[in-house]
This record gives C-alpha cells, structure tokens and sequence, in this order.
C-alpha cells in the first residue's frame, strides 16, 4: 500500500517544486527587467531635464514657439513617465499572482502532507475536515464512508445543520451524490437546488472509499476558487489513499496485537 502512494505523492511534491522554481525565476527575471527599465528612464528624465533648462534658457528670445516647444518637450519625458508607471502597475499585478500561486501550491503541499502524515484512521478523518473547513471553507458538509462487507455509507463527520442526520445509508440521497458516486468525480451544482453545492468521491485505484458532501460555505466565501477545485480533486484521491493506508495498517496492528496476547498467553501457561 505504501509502494503505491509513495510514487504519486512524490510525482505530487516533484510538481509543485517545480512550479515553485518556475515561478521564482519569471519573479527574478521581470525584477531585471523593470531595473533595467528604471535606469533607462533616469537616463531619459535626465536628458528632458536638460532639454527644459535649455529651452527655458532660451525663452526670452522664442516668442510664440516657446510654448509649443515646451508642449512637445514635455511630452517626450511625460511619455517615459507614463511607461514606468503602466510597468510598474504591470509588474505590481504580476507580483501578487506569484504570491498568490505561491501560497495555492503551500496550501496544497500543506494538505497532501497533512493526509499521510498519520496512519491513525481517525486523524486522517480529521486531517479531511480541517482541509474543508480552513482551506476550503466549508461550513456545512459531510462525510461517509464506505463500510466494507456491508455496502452501506456510515456516516463519520456530521458539520452544520443542513446535511443530513442519517448514520447509515444504503446509497446517495441527491441527485448530485448519486451522480458523482456513477460518473466517479467531482461534480458542482450548476444552480440552487436541495441537497448539496458540491460531491466530492472519495476514490482509490477506481474503488469508491467514501463520499464527501458540501451543502454551505462560510459567509464570508460567495463561490468555490480555483483553488479550491484543485483541493477538492486531490482529496478525491490523496484522502481515499491515506484512509486506505490508515485502515489497512490500523487492522494489521490490531491482529498483530491479538497475536502478540496470544503469544504471551503460551509462554505464561
């Protein structure tokens, strides 16, 4: 089991580094060229200035074509002016996309780390709800999972008031549920209807592990980010990894631990 997450989550963090490393060099090389830029434009501004003096100089003697040969100077460093400052608000937009790509590609090595930090089931649980609550913002949702042997969902995570109280379900309640679970990815409510805004499957190697359910996000949040599709999309798969992983090791130690009391057990009698 760890042989087979181990190549997906270090394609994951080899991805993100190198988006990192992308991101760094585009940052140094518009710094370059934005003070290249800036020392151009003190060569041109010391060059009008030295243009104004002169025709200031000269004034007395120019008559009528003063004015407009101040009006034409005054263009030509107006215009390298202008140039900067278009550059400037350029490179300041620029600059606040890296910073905000660079804290998406955090926040989503944060997350990956967080699933398979744990090999406690139930931490992994948790590692799902802080993901949906500080990271997506979800503020209503559920989650079930999908009891072995059984074929139902067992309801684990119940948060808010809108998803439903019901501990076992035989299947999907929604539509939206229903759809995901068939199709097998997240889906998005394209307008207002009952039941949940998103259907997030719960997926590993093809195998349906578990559904996660949002019904509301946070006040302050009015729709879902782009980011927060890629969040929702790698809990698709790293979550239903890292449970997989837990569960699998967690029952391993359990008999591991029956053996050992068995064990003890013959060497007392």
């Amino acid at each position: 089991m760890s042989e087979a997450r181990g190549p997906s989550l270090e394609a994951l963090v080899r991805d993100l580094a190198g988006k990192s490393r992308a991101l760094s060099t585009d940052l140094a090389e518009q710094s370059e060229r934005l003070a290249r830029r800036a020392r151009e434009l003190e060569e041109d501004l010391g060059a009008a200035q030295s243009l104004l003096a002169a025709s200031a100089g000269s004034a007395p003697g120019d008559g009528n074509g003063n004015g407009k040969g101040n009006g034409s100077g005054g263009d030509a460093s107006a215009r390298p002016i202008e140039d900067l400052e278009r550059e400037n608000r350029d490179f300041a937009r620029r600059c606040v996309q890296l910073e905000e790509h660079s804290a998406n590609l955090a926040n989503l090595y944060a997350a990956t780390y967080q699933l398979h930090a744990t090999l406690d089931p139930d931490a992994v649980v948790n590692c799902i709800v802080e993901i949906s609550v500080n990271l997506i913002g979800a503020a209503e949702f559920s989650l079930y999972l999908l009891e072995e042997g059984k074929g139902d969902f067992a309801l684990r995570v119940r948060e808010g008031e809108l998803p439903p109280e019901i501990t076992h379900l035989p299947e999907p309640v929604y539509p939206l549920e229903q759809s995901a679970v068939v199709e097998k990815r997240t889906l998005f409510a394209v307008e207002k209807q009952e039941g949940p805004i998103c259907c997030v499957p719960l997926l590993h190697e093809d195998r349906l592990i578990g559904l996660l359910s949002i019904y509301a996000l946070l006040s302050h949040k009015a729709a879902f980010t782009p980011l927060d599709r890629e969040l929702l999309e790698l809990l698709s798969g790293q979550a239903a990894v890292a449970l997989v992983s837990s569960q699998s090791f967690a029952s391993i130690d359990r008999k591991l631990k029956t053996v050992q009391r068995v064990m003890d057990f013959i060497k007392k009698g």
